[in-house]
């Protein structure tokens, strides 16, 4: 079968079938007349796999891995089904609080019934994962505002370019829209926009990604006092984090003591944090 076949068979684009085949997921064989990809029927069948598998949400390299027998189709599926329990769970709480605001459907919503009901059920570890979910929310958007990967082409022209930034995409499950061409390209990646370049580097071209409005991707629903506190212990947890491991190694009462407060005063700006930027 040709690739057009197969992308009328499997619904998949031809661009994402070429790009599993960038990845090693597939390896169809090529014509000796002119060097097009022929598709065998075991080809359909791992495209298909491929499909389900992306719908599950599990990672390009996992599914390598399957491809490359390193681990069952089960296995695989089992261990994923553990990490969707644990997201899952993260959402059970928000869950029941829309089920309980629906069971009392008013033309208004009694708010402060409703924060107060949220508080009780936050309550006993709640605080803490209000922490977490701040610090998490913050971290994302920090992430988003710049980023870097390593294209498979080494993007010397503009087309290059255009087909690393839709791999990136393809592989993320991000949603691409390229605005202008060239070698400082603008695009929207899930509706924000970001501009590009490419350095070189030890590991070759590297693409460097830059949000064009940063209010774009900011944490909003974090207090704003809340957020430069978050920012400035991101900045000072790679440093803390450092030091602690340096004093474990170096062995002994002494190291293991320094470790220890290095990660109290870690634990106290965390606290520091939430606590004072109400």
């Amino acid at each position: 079968m040709t690739i057009k076949e197969v992308e009328s068979i499997t619904g998949i684009t031809g661009q994402n079938i070429r790009f599993y085949e960038k990845k090693g997921l597939i390896s169809p064989k090529r014509q000796e007349e002119n060097d097009y990809r022929i598709y065998s029927d075991k080809e359909v069948e791992d495209i298909l796999l491929i499909k389900m598998l992306r719908k599950l949400d599990i990672p390009i390299e996992e599914i390598k891995k399957i491809m490359n027998q390193e681990i069952t189709v089960w296995e695989e599926i089992k261990q994923h089904r553990e990490k969707l329990k644990i997201e899952e769970n993260k959402l059970h709480a928000a869950i029941q609080m829309c089920d309980e605001i629906q069971q009392y459907h008013t033309e208004q919503i009694n708010v402060t019934g409703c924060l107060k009901r949220m508080e009780e059920i936050e309550a006993g570890g709640g605080e803490f994962m209000n922490i977490l979910n701040d610090y998490k929310k913050v971290s994302k958007a920090e992430s988003a505002k710049k980023f870097s990967f390593v294209p498979n082409n080494a993007c010397m022209n503009p087309t290059e370019f255009s087909i690393a930034l839709s791999d990136y995409a393809i592989e993320n499950h991000l949603e691409l829209i390229i605005t202008k061409e060239g070698m400082y390209p603008e695009f929207e990646i899930n509706g924000v926009k970001y501009t590009a370049d490419r350095v070189f580097g030890r590991m070759g071209a590297v693409v460097r990604c830059r949000v064009m409005d940063e209010e774009d991707v900011e944490a909003l629903d974090v207090p704003k006092e809340r957020r430069k506190k978050i920012k400035l212990f991101r900045k000072l947890l790679g440093i803390v984090f450092v030091f602690a491991m340096l004093f474990l190694l170096s062995g002994g009462n002494t190291g293991r003591f320094l470790a220890l407060c290095f990660i109290s005063c870690t634990l106290f700006c965390l606290y520091y944090v939430y606590g004072r930027a109400k």
